[in-house]
């Protein structure tokens, strides 16, 4: 009974000491740059911090074998997108994954369809593509992963048929900008998932945690820590103002709730005008 009261204790401290933390590091600003340099002042080069990589690759190292069962939301609706992609033009997509990380994406859907030829590509910072090169993918004839530091050079290499993104766009300075390019791409298909959307755009500083990146058992050499990151809320008329070449397929409500206040999170799967 005592260790129970204890417990319940606890949770209410470390509860307590989160919406401490939200509130003390989650900020807005008037400009993506002075988000940029609030969050530069208590976590250096943020996304490109040397110690949060090195925490995904040891951590996605040691769940390699298992990533594929972990239970990712992010990827059923990967499987959704590309199921509507099969059923429209009768042929497994190449895959562009923005902000894919190490490639759980690829271990995941290889699990799934192990006799079909999966070509998919990750886009991510250049921290990630060098530390990339320190995994052995075990990949079999018919499976490949390639990792590009920027979406132009993975263009300029491939033709790709589907662009997948999780949690990544609200990262990016510039994220019309970017959706943009693949107005102009022979991309037929995107898959939206787990961004922050609002009414209008905003920039904000989003607290989080250490152990809060990747999935499966941590790493027993790192301590859990703080982390902050610049924020865009995307505004999601103007995303589909940009996107103008597509046309919504479908939209899920997400599970996960907004972070900010009128701030709410959405899946969008777009498919190119005929």
């Amino acid at each position: 009974m005592i260790l129970k009261v204890l417990k319940f204790f606890k949770l209410i401290i470390s509860k307590i000491k989160h919406h401490f933390l939200f509130n003390k590091f989650s900020k807005e600003f008037p400009s993506f740059q002075e988000t940029k340099d609030f969050c530069n002042n208590i976590i250096k080069d943020s996304y490109a911090n040397k110690d949060l990589n090195n925490f995904r690759l040891q951590r996605f190292k040691l769940n390699f074998e298992n990533l594929h069962t972990i239970p990712q939301p992010s990827y059923k609706f990967l499987i959704e997108v590309i199921s509507v992609y099969l059923n429209h033009y009768k042929t497994f997509p190449k895959i562009l994954d923005l902000g894919g990380g190490f490639g759980d994406g690829f271990l995941y859907l290889r699990n799934i369809f192990k006799d079909t030829d999966i070509a998919y590509s990750v886009v991510e910072q250049n921290e990630v593509v060098e530390l990339s090169k320190n995994i052995d993918f075990k990949c079999e004839f018919n499976h490949k992963i390639d990792f590009f530091n920027s979406i132009d050079l993975a263009l300029e290499k491939n033709s790709y048929d589907l662009l997948f993104s999780s949690g990544t766009l609200q990262y990016l300075e510039y994220p019309y900008v970017i959706l943009d390019k693949f107005n102009f791409t022979n991309i037929k298909m995107i898959g939206l998932t787990r961004n922050s959307f609002s009414k209008n755009t905003k920039y904000t500083s989003q607290m989080s945690y250490l152990f809060s990146n990747g999935a499966g058992i941590v790493p027993q050499n790192f301590k859990n820590r703080i982390l902050v990151y610049p924020h865009t809320i995307i505004e999601e008329e103007k995303l589909y103002k940009t996107l103008n070449k597509f046309k919504i397929s479908f939209t899920n409500s997400s599970i996960e709730p907004g972070i900010f206040k009128d701030c709410y999170s959405k899946d969008i799967s777009l498919i190119k005008n005929d």
